[in-house]
């Protein structure tokens, strides 16, 4: 082995990468510019700039890296036959596969001097923060285990790159093809995560320790490994045609259009069996799609179709009358029509859903008598509060996500008089308060919250809440409430406590006072609390599933409760990749529910249990614990 032509080999090399490294330190120069001009450095902590302490940070992180080694390999041979170089390259005195190692090693070499660089810069950052909270965070070993984790990243890249890089055009479309199949088959089933190469810096944690999937880092880097000698076999081969950068190899080019069709029609396969099967199952052929009507009333403009005319007009002849009662009690009146759409025939949980000037109810909502006037309400509630609100509470969306959902609530039961449904969800708030150990701030953060508790939450500590501070601050409160936000001079840039605080003043009421009173609301309920009995839970795994015992505790009534289970891969799982169970189940017994690990990609799972205390109303589950 010649060193000096090696040598001269990777100079040669590292020319060519100069386009990328230019691009990656323009990217590490405006990092700084964010952190030193539009962030002071002083203020940030180690976890707003450690990829295994920001777990989005992580994913992006990994699939930026991913990308930007695809294209190093990418540069690194591609050029080759575009340049008329191959044949030089080939008539030196080294043998081929020198030259392929020489390649792939520059390549790696310099992606991981650019990764410590990087990694350097952000403890140089750091390094102007001195608390106590940045202390703590810190440490060594996890910050080379960041650049280990880059690092495998890249090299993995390089080696999907190379072959990538060997077919040109039609192995960039083959590379594509199969990460879509990949993500798309991943969102059917969580548990075929480990299929998209995007996912290697997907984290789970237990605790303080950091977990990546293992399973996605062996098949990738198996793979990554097969690449890299499947492109050392095409680049030692003699083939004159690739050294042409008009005429790549016919055998090339069958095999990645071959392997990209291939592809293509196992996504047509599984998005078929999957999507549109089913529908084709229970489509009657003989059923005519039925035609869209549409009315205007004073206030609104109706869209539905003809087979709903009589549901209808049944909301439709109430629907002034009760929006005139909604301004009424919100203190705001306006001539514009809300767009009100009865089509909905989504799968979502949701009965409605409200926009800025318009909402959308479900079809199986007309139908119903005790929801259809409610859902009506409760949306148009919305759609006047934002309105009132002159769009403020959707810039303060997470801090007043309670509020939103609470008003909504409160405007129904007032206007409907819905005593029952009143009482069983402000139990459920009660007993949310007292068992989750919950505070106000728990109800401003709602991303947060999400993530921990049952949605169901939000409407009922926001009706609660909503109600209180109409007790203490006046029938007309809420409604100033949202007139204060949209004032002239109020603070733009105020947040969470601050925020309410400052449109409480505002309007006479101070948050103290309210807070208070509502912490007595939810204390006044713990005797009915005590009669509800406790439900625990014990998990274990058992062949591909999750088995939970839920034990029941004592109970003056002998009659059975409807327990629940509930299991996601993650806080960010969609709605309709949680899987859940029910069971019946008398105080003091135990049962076992049994769910399928099948929406689950890695290691760790989360899983929810809950008791339906009142029959056929919102059952209370406790918060998201997380197992495996």
């Amino acid at each position: 082995m010649n060193f000096a032509r090696l040598r001269s080999l990777f100079s040669k090399e590292i020319h060519h990468l100069i386009p990328l490294l230019i691009a990656l330190a323009v990217l590490e120069v405006l990092g700084l510019l964010d952190s030193f001009w539009a962030q002071s450095p002083e203020t940030l902590t180690w976890s707003d700039l450690s990829i295994f302490l920001d777990r989005d940070l992580a994913t992006v992180a990994g699939g930026l890296y991913f990308l930007i080694g695809m294209v190093a390999a990418y540069m690194m041979f591609s050029h080759e036959g575009k340049q008329q170089t191959l044949l030089f390259l080939w008539s030196l005195p080294v043998k081929r596969w020198h030259i392929f190692f020489v390649k792939l090693t520059t390549a790696m070499a310099t992606m991981a001097a650019m990764i410590l660089l990087g990694q350097l810069t952000s403890l140089w950052v750091n390094s102007f923060s001195v608390g106590s909270l940045t202390i703590g965070q810190f440490s060594w070993p996890l910050w080379w285990r960041e650049v280990g984790a880059l690092t495998g990243v890249t090299a993995i890249a390089l080696g999907y790159g190379a072959l990538v890089a060997s077919f040109r055009l039609v192995g960039i479309l083959g590379f594509v093809v199969a990460w879509a199949a990949a993500m798309v088959l991943a969102y059917l089933d969580a548990s075929f995560q480990y299929l998209n190469v995007m996912s290697l810096l997907d984290l789970e944690f237990r605790g303080s320790e950091i977990l990546l999937n293992a399973k996605t880092w062996t098949v990738h880097s198996a793979i990554a490994a097969i690449c890299t000698l499947l492109a050392l076999y095409r680049w030692t081969r003699d083939s004159r045609e690739r050294a042409q950068p008009t005429r790549a190899s016919r055998v090339g080019t069958r095999i990645g259009t071959g392997l990209s069709a291939l592809v293509v029609i196992l996504f047509i396969v599984a998005y078929g069996t999957t999507q549109i099967a089913p529908q084709l199952l229970y489509d009657d052929g003989d059923v005519q799609e039925p035609s869209l009507q549409s009315i205007e009333t004073q206030h609104y403009e109706f869209a539905f179709f003809d087979t709903d005319v009589g549901a209808a007009a049944v909301l439709l002849a109430e629907a002034d009358q009760y929006t005139e009662q909604v301004m009424q009690l919100l203190g705001y009146e306006t001539s514009e029509r809300i767009l009100a759409d009865l089509t909905d025939n989504s799968s979502t949980d949701h009965l409605g859903i409200a926009g800025w000037k318009k909402l959308r109810m479900k079809r199986s909502a007309l139908y119903d008598d005790d929801l259809r006037t409610h859902v009506f309400v409760h949306e148009s509630a919305h759609v006047l509060a934002a309105a009132a609100s002159d769009r403020r509470l959707s810039d303060h969306y997470a801090s007043s996500l309670f509020f939103i959902e609470g008003l909504a609530e409160w405007v129904s039961f007032e206007l409907l008089e819905l005593t029952d449904e009143r009482h069983s969800l402000r139990l459920l708030s009660a007993l949310a308060w007292q068992r989750l150990n919950l505070r106000f701030d728990d109800m401003l953060y709602s991303d947060a919250f999400l993530s921990r508790f049952d949605q169901g939450l939000i409407y009922a500590l926001g009706e609660a809440w909503v109600s209180t501070l109409a007790e203490v601050c006046g029938q007309d409160a809420p409604g100033a409430a949202l007139k204060a936000m949209a004032r002239p001079d109020a603070p733009q840039r105020v947040q969470g406590v601050t925020f309410w605080r400052d449109n409480l003043q505002a309007i006479g009421c101070d948050l103290s006072e309210v807070n208070s009173r509502f912490t007595l609301l939810m204390r006044s309920y713990e005797g009915q609390i005590a009669e509800i009995p406790e439900l625990t839970g014990a998990v274990s795994t058992l062949d591909g599933h999750v088995v939970v015992s839920l034990t029941l505790g004592a109970s003056e009534l002998e009659e059975a409760y409807r327990v629940l289970v509930r299991v996601r891969d993650s806080a960010n799982a969609s709605s309709q990749s949680v899987i859940s169970e029910s069971a019946e189940l008398i105080a003091g017994e135990t049962v076992a529910v049994k769910l399928p690990l099948r929406m689950i990609s890695g290691q760790r799972f989360q899983y929810q249990i809950g008791l339906e205390f009142l029959p056929g109303e919102r059952p209370f589950f406790s918060r998201w614990i997380d197992e495996g």
